[in-house]
């Protein structure tokens, strides 16, 4: 006959005979796995970007010096064959001169341009700008936001591997300076002739077929001495806003501890915002004014960008994050009336901020 004892007594053997079957411990599952760490991660921060050379090509200062003329626009230049003109007489291609290199087509006004075996000839004063050279500067630090998504996922249990978004802006402001020297340029021409030679009187003026004394038609020697007249401002600015976004695929390995270590590469896309104007003095004939253009526009630029990073893992959601990164970028070409510049958009970073992982 089964009493509650006797039937709580079969229920505790039963139990104990199944946790001891076959002689092996069985224990009951429990739940107290830990779930796996997100795979998503939001990092901001701040980062220094040096960037921003800008560029001023030759062809920038072509218009500052529209209506005056070259220095060599009535003596040609001193290498080549060519008609001069000079205060004091002039030697212009002879008949002779495509063989030769000699030419009876020549005079000249004062006994005292000969001295020696040389007769010298001198240009009529002309006015122009001395200093138009190409200009540069340098690329620029600046600190800018930036903020990155990104999501890895475990390749074993200390690497990660995935594909990271970052966005960033930067505001690049640039501007030359420089100074313009107005001067009258008066250019002297040197021609040596054989020893024996005897020049005609002063107010000789030879004729293209000849007969007649033979000199060469280029310079032995130029000299220019040029006397400042005045000097004028020439300023370029450019802005450019720079908004990026790259994406990329992303490596991080944790061996131990709380430090892991990154890197990424991948494609940048650059938005690029820009404005640029410049002022500098423009002629006619002899007077000067100050001019002034501006112009603006945007453009897609293209690149590649390698980064590396460490950080140190806080908790399981928090991390603090530092980094370095090189961008490979198109520069921003464009013109402004007859001015050519450009910005380059290609360099270091280097940045630190925080990861969230949700």
């Amino acid at each position: 006959m089964f009493t509650r004892t006797s039937l709580i007594t079969g229920l505790l053997l039963s139990s104990c005979s199944v946790y001891t079957f076959a002689g092996t411990a069985v224990s009951l599952p429990l739940d107290t796995a830990e779930e796996p760490s997100s795979p998503w991660r939001l990092r901001s921060g701040v980062m220094w970007r040096k960037t921003g050379a800008l560029s001023i090509s030759p062809d920038a200062f072509g218009a500052y010096t529209a209506g005056l003329p070259a220095f060599t626009s009535h003596v040609g230049e001193a290498d080549q064959d060519a008609d001069r003109t000079y205060a004091d007489g002039f030697v212009n291609i002879g008949a002779a001169t495509p063989n030769t290199g000699l030419t009876s087509y020549w005079g000249y006004d004062n006994s005292s341009q000969v001295v020696g075996d040389s007769i010298t000839f001198n240009s009529t004063p002309i006015t122009t700008l001395t200093s138009a050279e190409a200009a540069k500067t340098g690329d620029s630090t600046s600190a800018v936001p930036y903020i990155e998504l990104a999501y890895l996922v475990p390749v074993n249990d200390q690497l990660e591997a995935g594909v990271s978004l970052q966005f960033a802006f930067n505001g690049l402001s640039s501007s030359i300076n420089s100074t313009l020297d107005e001067a009258s340029v008066v250019v002297s021409d040197t021609y040596n002739v054989p020893s024996g030679f005897i020049f005609p009187s002063p107010g000789y003026v030879g004729t293209f077929p000849g007969p007649g004394p033979l000199i060469n038609n280029q310079p032995d020697s130029r000299t220019a001495v040029s006397t400042p007249i005045q000097s004028y401002a020439y300023q370029f600015e450019a802005d450019t806003d720079v908004y990026s976004l790259a994406l990329g695929a992303e490596l991080q390995w944790q061996p131990k501890g709380s430090v892991y270590v990154g890197f990424s590469s991948g494609l940048v896309i650059n938005y690029v915002d820009w404005s640029a104007s410049w002022s500098a003095p423009t002629f006619s004939g002899s007077s000067a004014s100050q001019a002034s253009f501006g112009d603006d526009g945007d453009d897609i630029l293209y690149g590649f960008y390698s980064k590396a990073n460490i950080g140190y893992q806080l908790d399981e959601n928090w991390s603090l994050e530092g980094f370095f990164r090189y961008d490979w970028t198109e520069s921003l070409e464009e013109r402004v009336s007859t001015t050519a510049f450009d910005v380059n958009l290609s360099g270091w970073s280097g940045g630190v901020g925080v990861t969230y992982r949700f």
